[in-house]
């Protein structure tokens, strides 16, 4: 079961509540001009995810080849990866 289904959340909460385990020292912020959206990623603040599934998140995007802005990524943790 994804992690969002079992939360009750939208991948994009999963998401910036996982950014928020990761790296506590970063503060996302996502855009939006809709405050329906803007409510919802406020509420991802309020997910808690388990180590565990930070570590099955974790090991899913390990497995996948990333694009970022300006050029490719390659995938995490490789040494074309320009995501650590």
């Amino acid at each position: 079961m994804l992690v969002a289904e079992a939360k009750g959340a939208t991948p994009a909460q999963i998401s910036l509540a996982w950014m928020l385990c990761e790296k506590p020292y970063i503060i996302p912020i996502p855009g939006s001009r809709d405050p329906g959206r803007m409510r919802e990623n406020l509420a991802a603040a309020d997910i808690s995810l388990t180590p565990q599934e930070v570590a099955d998140i974790n090991a899913r995007l390990d497995t996948m080849d990333l694009m970022v802005f300006g050029g490719h990524a390659g995938k995490r943790g490789t040494q074309n990866s320009l995501i650590e």
